[in-house]
């Protein structure tokens, strides 16, 4: 798969991964005010990644992808917040490991790595902040 395939796989994922996170911080603000702030980092860590993504196809001659992953739907199924929250830590874990994937697959630009250098790591920030959450409930 091309770097730019791999790439808008990200974008998809980091689109669906945004949708879920502004819906989950609608409802948990309802029943727990205190995790707002955390949620909004991820959201915005969603929305940085989105746009670093989309701009990175972009400047790599690709196209960006219009799709968004099912993780909204997905996450929308599980019965309680706890779940949510838990299947927000697996995707979150999810994407950490197709980053390292895709750096591990070589041939990357500086720029690009640097992107995906830092999603990673945000990323796995927040798979902490999940299972930080969930380990006080």
């Amino acid at each position: 798969m091309s770097l730019v395939a791999e790439l808008n796989g990200l974008l998809s994922k980091t689109r669906g991964a945004l949708e879920a996170t502004q819906i989950m911080a609608e409802e948990i603000h309802r029943l727990d005010p205190d995790m707002d702030s955390g949620l909004e980092d991820i959201i915005d860590n969603e929305r940085w990644s989105s746009s670093g993504l989309y701009h990175r196809i972009s400047q790599l001659d690709g196209t960006p992808n219009i799709e968004t992953s099912d993780f909204a739907a997905e996450i929308g199924d599980k019965d309680d917040i706890n779940a949510r929250i838990n299947f927000l830590c697996s995707y979150q874990q999810m994407v950490v490991h197709d980053i390292r994937r895709i750096m591990g697959q070589g041939d990357i630009d500086e720029t690009t790595w640097q992107l995906l250098t830092e999603m990673r790591d945000i990323h796995h920030a927040n798979a902490r902040w999940c299972e930080r959450v969930l380990a006080k409930r």
